[in-house]
């Protein structure tokens, strides 16, 4: 759960699916994200809209937020990304809607797991 908000974060762990959505001016969930020990994994936006082109991004959790993954395909298909992470650092996960929805339909599904 992520509570629409950019000063507050959800959060969620690899093998976890996050059901999301954005409503009103709110474009852009964030989701602090617990490892558990995983490296390699597959990051997952699914279940969108028909007509949107939702992105979701995965950021180290320090100074600058250094991109660590990313899903920008085009469309509102399923979209699926690889990643190899530092079980070290800390992450989080940012889903952007990149303009405020403007349709009923304005969920997703948001999950990280192992490869």
């Amino acid at each position: 759960y992520e509570p629409d908000s950019a000063t507050q974060r959800g959060s969620t762990a690899v093998g976890a699916t996050c059901d999301g959505s954005f409503s009103g001016t709110d474009t852009r969930d964030y989701y602090s994200l617990n490892l558990n020990g995983a490296t390699n994994i597959r990051l997952a936006l699914e279940n969108l809209p028909s007509g949107t082109n939702w992105d979701a991004l995965i950021y180290e959790d320090a100074s600058g937020y250094p991109l660590a993954c990313q899903i920008g395909t085009a469309g509102d298909q399923n979209k699926y990304k690889n990643c190899t992470l530092d079980a070290s650092k800390s992450y989080f996960v940012m889903v952007n809607a990149g303009t405020a929805p403007s349709k009923e339909s304005n969920t997703y599904q948001m999950s990280v797991k192992q490869q």
